[in-house]
């Protein structure tokens, strides 16, 4: 059985007459965070959440926190 989820994005793509079955296309590697430019967003506000600084660089709140993690910062 499908996720509620994932029904909802099929509903989404079918109402825009996409009916094919097939996934878009993605890109081969995930975008490499740089870590001087998280540091620098954070001195910048210290406030920021990882949400904040996940829509500052256009990339996902995980993917951020994965990074803090690596130098370690403390979320």
């Amino acid at each position: 059985m499908r996720s509620r989820k994932r029904k909802k994005k099929w509903f989404a793509v079918f109402r825009t007459g996409d009916f094919s079955l097939k996934d878009a296309p993605r890109s081969d590697r995930p975008q490499e965070i740089n870590i001087d430019h998280v540091k620098s967003i954070i001195d910048t506000n210290p406030r920021y959440t990882t949400r904040d600084i996940a829509e500052i660089l256009k990339t996902s709140k995980s993917s951020v926190e994965n990074r803090l993690h690596q130098p370690g910062y403390v979320i």
